[in-house]
């Protein structure tokens, strides 16, 4: 096995701050008057991330048949949900990784991600909790994945080649290769970005075995972390290069959703 220091991660100059925007829009998501115009001036605030949105609504990702030409139409579109979790992602996204060898792998992450998340949202109804929190709970649960294609890039590549040549579990090369996975890291990076303890608390569990689901004592976060189990398990069964491994993860989906070990 090589490992590789994840501080090299954290001490990187690639790795930025959260955008003021995003928290902006964090914070905004959770008041009662989150109206259009307010999350829209958010925004505009910043032109670059402003420009990406737009950009990324355009995309091959979301597939609207007419050309979203403003920001406001981008918004009601998407959502609140979907352009925080965008106004994050952005912060670890540049050129180098929408156009080239990386490109493919930045939409391969989008399209997972709101995969993840509409599996989320649709499971949220057997929770008390809002279906808000679960659908952004499943778009950023991958954010490891884009932190270490910024930072990381050749040896990640190498990960990202053995999972599909050899159709093995994601976090099983990520361990093997670099003594880390996208789980801890992106459980890191909520921490550095002081995003809400819940979805740090709940992504923990997207790759957890059934037993460990079940076990799980933090009430609070427990039915967002087994929605995100059985999304993971979706998002990597569409969307993921390696899924052979997928028939081992069936009894964990099916336990998850129900409650029960089948």
């Amino acid at each position: 096995m090589r490992s590789i220091d994840p501080e090299r991660i954290w001490k990187s100059l690639q790795l930025p701050t959260v955008p003021t925007v995003a928290i902006e829009l964090l914070e905004l998501s959770r008041t009662a008057d989150a109206s259009l115009d307010r999350i829209v001036a958010v925004i505009r605030s910043d032109p670059a991330i402003a420009a990406k949105l737009l950009k990324m609504t355009n995309s091959s990702a979301y597939g609207f048949r007419t050309e979203v030409t403003s920001l406001r139409h981008a918004v009601s579109l998407l959502g609140a949900t979907v352009v925080i979790s965008m106004a994050l992602s952005f912060s670890l996204s540049d050129s180098a990784m929408t156009s080239g060898p990386l490109a493919r792998h930045y939409n391969d992450y989008w399209v997972q991600s709101v995969v993840q998340g509409a599996v989320c949202e649709l499971l949220a109804e057997k929770s008390t909790d809002g279906a808000d929190d679960f659908f952004l709970g499943g778009l950023l649960m991958d954010l490891g994945r884009l932190a270490m294609l910024k930072t990381i890039e050749a040896d990640y590549l190498k990960v990202l080649d053995r999972v599909a040549t050899e159709q093995l579990p994601l976090t099983e090369v990520e361990d093997e290769l670099l003594g880390f996975n996208h789980v801890e890291i992106g459980g890191k990076l909520m921490e550095h970005w002081k995003i809400p303890d819940a979805f740090r608390k709940a992504m923990r569990l997207q790759h957890a075995t059934l037993p460990e689901i079940l076990a799980y004592e933090d009430a609070a976060t427990h039915e967002m972390g087994k929605a995100m189990a059985v999304a993971a398990s979706v998002g990597d069964y569409f969307c993921a290069p390696g899924r052979l491994f997928l028939r081992s993860r069936k009894r964990t989906v099916a336990g998850a959703d129900a409650g029960t070990d089948l």
